[in-house]
């Protein structure tokens, strides 16, 4: 499984409270919702594409039988 690979920062639940964290202290530290939309679009591509994409590959893959 993808994520017996990866130490204990890099899991699911370290990816998505990080991911929170940056976005309540973008809008805290900024005060401007439009930056914290875009920190927020940024985030959710990156938990799309780390969160789901990547570990469907990985468990689709050949090599991961």
């Amino acid at each position: 499984m993808f994520w017996n690979n990866k130490p204990y920062w890099c899991q699911p639940w370290s990816i998505v409270l990080t991911g929170l964290l940056v976005i309540l202290l973008s809008y805290y530290l900024l005060h401007e919702i439009v930056i914290s939309i875009f920190v927020s679009i940024i985030i959710f591509l990156w938990w799309y594409i780390y969160l789901y994409k990547i570990p469907k590959l990985f468990n689709d893959s050949p090599d991961s039988q």
